[in-house]
């Protein structure tokens, strides 16, 4: 029994670990760029795009690509929305909240638009 969860396990990070592993050091980047200015997510985006064109990822980064496209994302989304209450909202003026709101737009429409031009399908450039 123990020998089979250690199987298990040792399979799971052999699939997962390398496009995890990717997708991390992109985010540190990211995260240290933006120390000197701009936003982290708009470094790793437009890191991403960079590295997908110049180099597209082979087979075995795919499923942890995959992985950290959907469901790690989605986690840090739901805990970035805990992170943005109400009350947070009425501290910011109308204008600052126009201004976030039209990042996030921008965001999404580069990825749209940049991202097919390189390459990469629609999915993964949301």
């Amino acid at each position: 029994m123990l020998l089979r969860q250690f199987s298990t396990a040792t399979s799971w990070v052999s699939q997962y670990l390398p496009g995890l592993a990717i997708c991390a050091l992109l985010a540190v980047m990211a995260t240290g760029v933006a120390m000197w200015g701009g936003s982290s997510v708009v470094w790793a985006l437009l890191g991403a795009i960079a590295v997908a064109s110049l180099w597209p990822p082979s087979a075995i980064f795919l499923p942890g690509i995959n992985v950290a496209g959907k469901h790690v994302l989605r986690i840090g989304v739901a805990l970035l929305g805990f992170q943005i209450s109400a009350a947070t909202l009425q501290v910011l003026d109308v204008t600052t909240i126009a201004v976030l709101a039209t990042n996030v737009a921008v965001i999404l429409i580069a990825g749209l638009i940049i991202g097919p031009m390189l390459g990469i399908d629609r999915d993964r450039a949301l």
